[in-house]
């Protein structure tokens, strides 16, 4: 659907604020437009036929939906920083009804909030 395809041209969520357009609002051939320039912009070995930060943001974007858009379109939190960022270099993952974890997800799941704590290394 178009709304799925929106998903995976929105820079959002790696593009400096600053540079940020209202990418919904435009039409989606516009959109592809200007993110296909902005991919090819940031293209690590142009010299190759595929742009291998595009091909990784594809999987990110696919990645989210599948493991963290249940139940919310089209992801929580989770996804936002896992397009950003990608695969953090470890989780960890507890059942805590009265969690208060500083920088932690949590989605709720029969009253009780489960907390994931992602780790990235600079």
């Amino acid at each position: 659907s178009e709304k799925e395809r929106r998903l995976y041209y929105d820079l959002s969520h790696v593009m400096p604020v600053d540079q940020q357009m209202d990418m919904d609002r435009m039409p989606l051939p516009e959109a592809e437009k200007l993110a296909l320039g902005y991919w090819k912009e940031h293209d690590p070995t142009p010299e190759t036929r595929d742009n291998d930060r595009l091909v990784e943001h594809c999987r990110r974007v696919a990645y989210a939906r599948r493991h963290f858009g249940r139940g919310i379109w089209p992801w929580d939190r989770r996804g936002e920083v896992y397009i950003r960022y990608g695969e953090p270099a470890s989780r960890e993952t507890y059942l805590d009804d009265n969690a208060t974890t500083l920088g932690a997800v949590s989605t709720a799941q029969f009253g009780v909030r489960q907390i994931e704590k992602w780790v990235y290394k600079t």
